[in-house]
């Protein structure tokens, strides 16, 4: 449905590694509506406790195009390079509130999570590129589909779990979220 009317055809840059289509354009809609109605909801709270302080919008704004970036994201490179942008504005919202122990102390935990999950994160994109030879999500694709990659198969799928599990770590989902 969402590539049904095909007015905007598929671009992409920097050597297909940001592409822009249909999906990702209405995904990138939903987002910037989401974000406008996160924006009106809290700017009561916003005026009431950051007025003065106008980095706090900045890192939202910062927040939302590594978002929109990530949406876009077509390689392994710009996947990572998106989500780390995002999170460094995210570590500084968390800590924002510099007189609170409990914001200096969220923000502390939350970047040596985050720096954990990076780990995990490269680990498993440093394995999948050793063996498609790739960071490129369509040519990984390719070469799994065209290759056989019997042989390598159990590494390859470690690759994919340390992937998975840096990227579960980076969302906070269940089970790592404790």
């Amino acid at each position: 449905m969402l590539l049904s009317n095909n007015f905007y055809k598929t671009k992409s840059i920097f050597y297909e590694s940001i592409v822009s289509d249909n999906y990702t354009i209405t995904i990138k809609i939903i987002t910037l509506i989401c974000a406008i109605i996160f924006l009106t909801m809290t700017a009561e709270h916003i005026k009431q406790h950051f007025s003065d302080r106008f980095e706090f919008l900045i890192l939202i704004t910062l927040a939302i195009f590594a978002l929109l970036l990530l949406i876009s994201a077509n390689d392994f490179i710009t996947f990572y390079l998106s989500i780390e942008m995002q999170s460094l504005c995210l570590y500084v919202l968390a800590a924002f509130k510099r007189t609170s122990q409990l914001s200096t102390e969220a923000g502390l935990k939350y970047f040596i999570l985050g720096a954990f999950s990076s780990s995990l994160l490269l680990f498993g994109m440093s394995v999948i590129y050793g063996f498609t030879g790739s960071t490129n999500f369509a040519e990984i694709t390719k070469n799994i589909l065209n290759n056989n990659l019997e042989s390598n198969s159990y590494t390859l799928t470690l690759g994919f779990i340390l992937l998975l599990c840096g990227l579960l770590f980076k969302l906070t989902a269940v089970p790592f979220h404790v």
